[in-house]
């Protein structure tokens, strides 16, 4: 619910791999006083089947964070995979010591090249209290559903990596 008790809605596509679990981070909402709850409804499902890759992932190779008036949590990805990938995206979770999520954000990394690692940075606009002490929890991943989303180096990709069903 918003702030005024009236229900919120915002409207999100996301993909989830098969027997993969991800945190769903939406930025620009503000939890406070008077949010009580939170729920996700899913509406529509595209269902794809693909074809496996390969295993794709991108360890965290270094993270540290600057607290104060404007925190952010900086560190490095690896490509460790054998494909090149236009949109990567980063997720940041924050939480207290009771494991109370206080603050979380998103920020795209563009052209990962295989084998390579990227810088990135993500930033809150404003102070968060406990931010100093608090667990940071990164996670990276890509769209594999998405043709476009493998940069092709070397001529026409002769087979698609999904189908619709």
């Amino acid at each position: 619910e918003g702030g005024s008790g009236e229900p919120y809605e915002m409207p999100y596509v996301f993909y989830i791999l098969p027997g993969q679990t991800k945190c769903i981070v939406l930025p620009g909402i503000q939890a406070g006083p008077g949010i009580t709850e939170a729920e996700l409804k899913v509406t529509q499902v595209n269902w794809m089947g693909y074809n496996p890759v390969g295993t794709v992932q991108f360890p965290l190779r270094s993270q540290d964070r600057t607290d104060g008036p404007q925190p952010a949590v900086a560190g490095v990805i690896i490509n460790d995979s054998d494909f090149d990938f236009d949109n990567v995206e980063v997720r940041v979770v924050v939480r207290n010591s009771r494991g109370d999520i206080i603050a979380t954000n998103t920020t795209p990394i563009r052209t990962l090249l295989n084998h390579t690692e990227r810088h990135f940075v993500v930033t809150w606009p404003q102070a968060i209290s406990g931010f100093d002490t608090a667990d940071i929890d990164v996670e990276a991943d890509t769209n594999l559903f998405k043709n476009s989303n493998f940069i092709n180096r070397h001529g026409n990709m002769s087979e698609p990596f999904q189908k619709f069903y």
